[in-house]
């Protein structure tokens, strides 16, 4: 006896679209002198590296309302020397000086395709974010950019063709891909799903 009709839980899925509001700066400051704050103040003679709590010399970088010596100026996460390209990065635990890539990672603002930083717009899909060239199906290279129609089955997309035939449960009579509603059976210990219709004459 058949189960009463079900649907799939697998529906077509737009992407949103969205422009990413790190590309304007206004959490990122590239460059030598920018910071926040008013008027950088040349130190005394007795001022320290903010860094390393040693003597900052006649070479200082301005940071965090204090100064760093040049070679100090290091991202936070890997060490490399950022003093002519950096990120702020400001949170609960303070500032934060970052290389360009560990900004965007700590920011949640990388393509989970290519892990490359995403500074201009990107599709928010599935709980992920792309490049609008990198969301394409799982099984073949369509590209479903900002306006494409995909099917989400366990975590990946689908073109139509692909979840047709890769995803899509089949009948057990007519043996062709249920895309919408169907019955559920146990024939002989064996799982069936049919189309309501091919149920009536097979």
């Amino acid at each position: 006896m058949a189960d009463a009709s079900r649907q799939h839980t697998d529906r077509p899925a737009n992407a949103e679209v969205v422009k990413s509001t790190l590309a304007s700066g206004d959490a990122r400051t590239n460059g030598g002198s920018e910071q926040k704050g008013g008027p950088v103040i040349a130190p005394g003679p007795a001022a320290a590296c903010v860094r390393c709590n040693q003597p900052i010399g006649d070479q200082w970088v301005p940071f965090n309302d204090s100064v760093c010596h040049p070679q100090c100026f290091c991202c936070e996460m890997c060490g490399d020397n950022v003093e002519e390209k950096y990120c702020v990065l400001d949170d609960n635990d303070g500032r934060h000086l970052l290389c360009e890539k560990h900004y965007f990672e700590r920011t949640n603002m990388v393509c989970a395709r290519c892990r490359e930083p995403l500074d201009t717009t990107y599709v928010h899909a599935m709980g992920r974010k792309y490049h609008p060239d990198h969301f394409t199906c799982t099984a073949c290279p369509t590209v479903f950019g900002p306006d494409g129609t995909y099917y989400e089955h366990e975590g990946d997309a689908y073109c139509l063709y692909h979840y047709t035939y890769l995803v899509a449960k089949k009948c057990a009579g007519c043996q062709q891909p249920i895309m919408k509603l169907f019955l559920q059976m146990n024939h002989r210990g064996v799982e069936e799903h049919w189309h309501p219709e091919c149920y009536m004459i097979y």
